[in-house]
């Protein structure tokens, strides 16, 4: 598994990354469909869209990120598969980092 950072996301993970895989990691994910907060549930499906994430099967949210929202996306790729770490600020989502396995 390799982690990137993304630059978009540097103004929350400069610094922080080994605080932020910690969050990551101990986040709780949910098979979908699943029940969740509607700000999550509609941010969440915003990303899949916008991202083209393909064959999600598991998202996960977190308020340890507070005052802003940290969800997580597991998709599906032909090589292999993807996690995707974004904080939610409310009006706007902010990719942090992506995790990538190769088959």
């Amino acid at each position: 598994m390799k982690r990137t950072f993304t630059e978009v996301g540097k103004g929350h993970s400069e610094g922080r990354e080994e605080e932020l895989s910690g969050m990551f990691d101990r986040l709780q994910w949910r098979s979908i469909p699943c029940t969740m907060g509607a700000m999550s549930g509609e941010a969440i499906k915003t990303a899949i869209i916008e991202l083209r994430l393909p064959k999600v099967d598991y998202v996960a949210c977190s308020h340890e990120l507070a005052p802003y929202g940290l969800l997580g996306i597991k998709a599906h790729y032909k090589n292999g598969d993807a996690i995707v770490y974004m904080v939610d600020e409310g009006c706007s989502l902010v990719v942090l980092a992506s995790d990538f396995t190769p088959n």
